[in-house]
C-alpha cells in the first residue's frame, strides 16, 4: 500500500476545499484523480480506516477523513472501526 499516497489525500482534503467537496459528494472521482490501486480505492471509499492504519497510515492524518465526514466516516465510526479491528486501539 502506498502509505504517502494516503497521508497526500488526507493532507489534499484539508487544504484544497473544491477536491474536498468532491471527495465528499463524488468520492470515487476524486480518487480517480490519483493514482491508487484498486484495493486502496476500495478500503478508502469504503471508510475501512483499522485496514488503512494496519497498513502503515498515520491514525493522527486518518483523522482528517473523520473531521470532514468523507467516506461516510465520523469520529463515533471512526473509533469503532479502529477500535474493533487494530487491537491496542483506545479512544
Amino acid at each position: 500500500m502506498n502509505v504517502y499516497l494516503i497521508h497526500k489525500l488526507c493532507r489534499r482534503i484539508l487544504h484544497d476545499e473544491p477536491f474536498r467537496a468532491l471527495a465528499k459528494s463524488n468520492p470515487g472521482v476524486a480518487l480517480a484523480s490519483m493514482p491508487f490501486t484498486d484495493r486502496e480505492r476500495e478500503a478508502l471509499i469504503a471508510g475501512d480506516v483499522a485496514c488503512l492504519h494496519r497498513e502503515g497510515a498515520s491514525a493522527f492524518l486518518l483523522l482528517i477523513l473523520c473531521r470532514f465526514e468523507i467516506f461516510g466516516l465520523d469520529l463515533p465510526t471512526f473509533n469503532r472501526r479502529m477500535r474493533a479491528c487494530a487491537p491496542g486501539w483506545s479512544e
